[in-house]
């Protein structure tokens, strides 16, 4: 077999997986990435302009993970779960022939890898940061109360956070930096489910003006878009977000946090003025589709959220 280079990503909690070829791979700025190169075949690869390249050996794959997974803030169960995985794959990888790299860029813009007679494209890119806020809604019960209406917490969001990094950062160089995860109180019975109509009249006009963008946990949603959630492009700031999307997912994936994401890809397509029209892929088991969706993000929708 020739040889193959491969990005070190996969899902969170799906076991079934496989190494990812790609026809370029996108490596962050200055920023530590790690590249499997499979079926080395005794070629010792060779790095194009820009790039540096560090081989790992298998008494180094352990902490090179965990340098590599702590730069996405995971924690926990699935930081201890990615590192067991990944490492149990690399070094079986390594047995037969594979390298481990350390790939460091110096400067953005299209550069290579080269195993012989194998040249893998490389694209090193820029990030895009934004800002987001949580909103946790509150409204009148029919007694007049005030009460929440999502069983979401703010305590959750830094979770959701390394779980969006890992998606989005890890793959297409795009991150979320959280302002704020708060309450927020409508002194009015919206009712349940929440709708576009009420959304539109009393909800998105509390979004956060010092966010880029704004997620609001409604409980229960049944506004137009995606069965769990909506990103309103006409606002382009704001999300509807239910509890527990109706959603169906590759098993292994949290519909939440597939739906969460599936929502801030639509924000950013839009932040990048969305110039291919967008707006669901045909691909099944990927992210932004309308069939079985996972946190994959595919090589053209990488492409649209971090062009360059």
């Amino acid at each position: 077999m020739q040889p193959s280079f491969c990005r070190v990503w996969k899902e969170i909690g799906v076991a079934k997986w496989t190494w990812d070829v790609r026809p370029t791979l996108m490596i962050p700025i200055q920023r530590p990435s790690l590249v499997l190169l499979r079926n080395a075949g005794g070629h010792w690869p060779a790095a194009g302009p820009g790039l540096s390249i560090t081989q790992i050996d298998k008494a180094g794959v352990s902490a090179a993970l965990d340098r590599y997974l702590a730069g996405f803030d995971l924690t926990g169960s699935r930081r201890n779960g990615l590192s067991g995985e990944l490492g149990t794959a690399i070094l079986l990888e390594i047995a037969n022939g594979g390298i481990l790299l350390s790939v460091d860029s110096r400067h953005a813009g299209a550069s290579w890898l080269k195993a012989g007679r194998v040249r893998q494209e490389v694209y090193v890119s820029r990030p895009l940061v934004s800002e987001i806020t949580f909103k946790f809604l509150h409204h009148l019960d029919e007694r007049g109360n005030m009460l929440p209406v999502t069983h979401k917490d703010p305590a959750f969001v830094p979770e959701w956070i390394s779980d969006l990094d890992w998606i989005l950062g890890g793959q297409a160089n795009v991150w979320f930096e959280l302002q704020k995860a708060e309450p927020v109180k409508i002194n009015r019975q919206l009712g349940s489910p929440v709708n576009d109509v009420a959304f539109r009249t009393y909800i998105a006009q509390h979004k956060d003006a010092l966010a880029d963008v704004t997620v609001f946990l409604v409980g229960k949603w049944s506004g137009s878009g995606h069965a769990g959630g909506t990103f309103f492009t006409d606002l382009g700031d704001v999300i509807a977000l239910a509890d527990k999307p109706g959603i169906p997912v590759v098993e292994g994936n949290n519909p939440f946090i597939v739906t969460l994401a599936h929502e801030l890809v639509h924000y950013v397509l839009h932040f990048r003025g969305n110039k291919r029209n967008i707006h669901h892929l045909p691909d099944q088991h990927a992210l932004l589709n309308k069939l079985v969706e996972s946190t994959v993000v595919t090589p053209f929708l990488q492409q649209a959220l971090n062009p360059g």
